[in-house]
């Protein structure tokens, strides 16, 4: 299963790739499943793009026999209750076996392209990923 998540800081906090892997650490602890990499994407930094510091998202793949809305649900109230007021956290997850295609250049094309957010819950519903917006805007 592929967790992803995003802006969960503001300048001068810890970044999302370490809050990613108090997450891992966590999902493990409580049972739901074993943590296999936490990886941190670089995204476009672009004057159109809000980001913090360096526009990076983190990915962790766990190894779980729970449901994915399971581990969503598990993983979103953690969230909630760690990220940093004033950012605008999000949160992506998906059983490994639904990635398509769509997914895989959708976020290729992140690296160097200003994305909008409908292009973003399109390829999530198309690939059967759940996602959440946790903060103001769901950018």
């Amino acid at each position: 299963m592929l967790i992803g998540i995003d802006d969960t800081d503001i300048p001068g906090s810890r970044g999302t790739g370490k809050l990613a892997r108090h997450l891992a650490s966590d999902l493990e602890t409580c049972g739901l499943g074993g943590s296999l990499s936490v990886t941190r994407h670089q995204l476009l930094v672009h004057p159109r793009i809000n980001y913090t510091s360096h526009n990076s998202a983190a990915c962790l793949v766990l190894v779980s026999h729970q449901e994915p809305h399971s581990v969503l649900q598990y993983c979103k109230i953690f969230l909630s209750d760690h990220f940093i007021p004033g950012s605008n956290p999000g949160l992506c997850v998906l059983d490994n076996s639904q990635v398509t295609p769509d997914a895989i250049d959708f976020g290729r094309s992140a690296r160097d392209t200003v994305l909008c957010v409908e292009q973003a819950y399109r390829v999530a519903r198309e690939s059967g990923a759940l996602v959440e917006a946790l903060g103001r805007t769901g950018e």
